[in-house]
């Protein structure tokens, strides 16, 4: 039971990594949506329209797993120019030591790195089993074996040469 719990488990880290960048994203995007307002002075307005619909709809589409990769592309390019525009200027992690302990107040880097290194790992994963692209591409390259056997299945395997049969492992005579 050790070694099971043990293996590789990517479709189930895609799961995990696409739900949880789907609950940020979904709830940032739809947050900064509602705020209407500007809610950044490093963006003009229309841009933020841009940004918060994008966080919204990519992580829509990482919650149903449809589009995976270009979704967390998506929000990789929204946490780079969060770094490039607003906390590149700052240490990776900036704690204040007072009297009372440290401060986290103020906002390094942190948060978009992590961010981009979950939505890279989903670009390399795929959307996993449990995701719509599977159910698609499924269906995508069933209808492809299907329209090769409806043809005959000459895709799939060589033709036959005039009184010379052609086994199924062996390749044809020259």
């Amino acid at each position: 039971m050790l070694a099971k719990v043990l293996m590789p488990h990517p479709d189930l880290a895609s799961l995990v990594l696409r739900l949880t960048l789907a609950l940020i994203f979904v709830t940032n995007g739809y947050a900064k949506m509602m705020l209407g307002d500007s809610w950044t002075q490093h963006l003009s307005l229309p841009m933020q329209a841009v940004v918060a619909w994008t966080e919204f709809l990519c992580g829509l589409a990482l919650l149903a797993g449809l589009l995976t990769r270009l979704a967390a592309f998506g929000i990789l390019v929204i946490m780079v120019g969060a770094i490039v525009l607003v906390t590149g200027g700052s240490d990776l992690t900036t704690v204040a030591f007072t009297p009372r302990g440290f401060d986290f107040r103020a906002v390094g880097h942190e948060y978009n790195l992590v961010i981009s290194a979950m939505c890279l790992t989903l670009i390399l994963l795929g959307g996993g089993v449990a995701s719509l692209d599977r159910l698609l591409w499924l269906r995508y390259f069933q209808g492809k074996k299907s329209a090769a056997a409806g043809a005959g299945g000459n895709a799939a395997r060589p033709a036959k040469q005039e009184g010379v049969p052609v086994s199924a492992g062996a390749a044809p005579p020259a």
